[in-house]
């Protein structure tokens, strides 16, 4: 098992994930993103999510090659909240083109 730390918007969540189920570090950051994403959402926290989740290994806080970041959308719509997914696409769109 290696513990991943998830880090959302001025939030951050820890989650256990078992290695042998994954082959890429990548994979198992994603699974850690989307665990801790389902356990929020089902508990029904208020939560501040801003536009990207990042996930590390416990231990590995400041390595850039330990760290995986990923778009919110990806996340919500990998747990299956597919509507959620829409809605942050939409507000990262928004934010995008206020930029230009």
């Amino acid at each position: 098992m290696k513990t991943f730390v998830v880090v959302g918007n001025q939030w951050e969540r820890k989650v256990d994930i078992d290695e042998s189920d994954f082959e890429k570090y990548g994979d198992m950051a994603m699974e850690a993103m989307t665990r801790v994403t389902e356990s929020i959402l089902n508990d029904e926290e208020e939560m501040m999510w801003g536009f990207i989740l990042m996930a590390y290994e416990e231990g590995y806080k400041d390595d850039p090659d330990k760290t995986v970041a990923c778009l919110c959308e990806v996340v919500f719509r990998n747990a299956g909240y597919h509507e959620l997914a829409e809605q942050a696409r939409k507000q990262a769109r928004k934010m995008i083109e206020g930029q230009q």
